[in-house]
C-alpha cells in the first residue's frame, strides 16, 4: 500500500490513533492549506454563528484515511479533547468545529456519520460525562445516523454538542482527505486553543506569519492591530527585528527591513 507508512508530523498519530492514518498539524508547509484553514468565508460564518468577531482558531489538522485500515468509531462528541468542562448551549461561549472535505466521499470511503441533536439532547448525553456511546448500548441512535457522502469541496459545520463518528473504510482501494478546523470565542479560556506551542519559531510558523495579513495572524493569537501590546516601542521594534520581512506599519511600525 502506497500510504501504509505515511503518517504526517503530528504527535497524536505517533502513539497510534484509530481516527486517522495520516495527520499534519497547522501551520502547514503549503500556503494554500494555511489559507484554507483560515478561509474568510468559514471565519465569517463562524462570526455570524457566534455573534462576535472575537474568535480564535481552535485547531487545524489535515487528516487522511486509507482503504485497508480500520477507522470505525463509536458515536461521540468532540468536547472531551477540546474543552476542560462540557459545552454549554449558550453561544456566548462556543467552539465551532468544521470539516472540509478535500476528496469525494462515498459510502465505501468512510463517511462521517452524524446524529441530529433532536435525538441526543433529550437523552442528556453531553452531561453524562462519557465520550463514546457504543452501538450495543444505544442502537436507536445508530439507526438515526446521516452519512456525509459529499463531493470534494464540501463543508460540514457542526457543534461540540453534536454526536458523530468516523465510519469504516469498506472500499478495497481509495482514500479520504479532510481538513479539520474550528473557531472559538476568546472569552472562554477553558476551550483549547490551537496547539501550535511546539511550532513557535518553526519554519512553517514563520512562513505562515509572513504570508498572512494582520487579521489572519490575529486569528491564531498574534496581537491584533490596535492592541496595547504595540504601545511598547521596544516590543514593536523587537518584533520587527524577529520578522524583518514583515510589514509592521499596521501595528505602528515601519515597512519591511528586508525586502520580501
Amino acid at each position: 500500500m502506497i500510504f501504509s507508512n505515511f503518517s504526517g508530523n503530528s504527535d497524536r498519530i505517533k502513539g497510534g490513533n484509530a481516527a486517522a492514518a495520516m495527520r499534519y498539524d497547522f501551520p502547514y508547509a503549503e500556503d494554500s492549506m494555511n489559507e484554507l484553514a483560515i478561509h474568510p468565508f468559514l471565519f465569517a460564518f463562524a462570526e455570524r454563528l457566534a455573534g462576535t468577531d472575537q474568535l480564535r482558531l481552535s485547531n487545524g489538522h489535515l487528516i487522511g484515511k486509507y482503504a485497508g485500515k480500520e477507522y470505525d468509531q463509536s458515536l461521540h462528541s468532540d468536547y472531551s479533547n477540546n474543552d476542560l468542562v462540557v459545552p454549554t448551549k449558550n453561544r456566548k461561549f462556543i467552539d465551532i468545529p468544521i470539516i472540509v472535505y478535500l476528496t469525494d466521499v462515498t459510502m465505501d470511503l468512510g463517511p462521517t456519520k452524524i446524529v441530529s441533536q433532536k435525538h441526543t439532547e433529550p437523552r442528556k448525553l453531553i452531561e453524562d460525562g462519557v465520550r463514546g456511546h457504543d452501538r450495543a448500548e444505544y442502537p436507536e441512535l445508530y439507526e438515526k445516523e446521516i452519512s456525509a457522502t459529499v463531493p470534494a469541496g464540501s463543508v460540514v459545520i457542526y457543534s461540540m454538542r453534536t454526536f458523530h463518528r468516523g465510519s469504516a473504510m469498506l472500499a478495497k482501494e481509495g482514500h479520504r482527505i479532510v481538513q479539520f478546523l474550528g473557531f472559538h470565542t476568546t472569552n472562554a479560556p477553558w476551550l483549547a486553543p490551537i496547539d501550535h506551542s511546539y511550532k513557535k519559531g518553526s519554519d512553517n510558523m514563520n512562513k505562515f506569519l509572513l504570508h498572512a495579513d494582520p487579521r489572519q495572524r490575529e486569528i491564531i493569537g498574534f496581537p491584533g492591530v490596535g492592541h496595547e501590546y504595540w504601545d511598547d516601542a521596544d516590543a514593536l521594534e523587537g518584533t520587527a527585528m524577529r520578522y524583518p520581512t514583515m510589514d509592521m506599519r499596521p501595528y505602528g511600525g515601519g515597512p519591511p527591513k528586508v525586502s520580501q
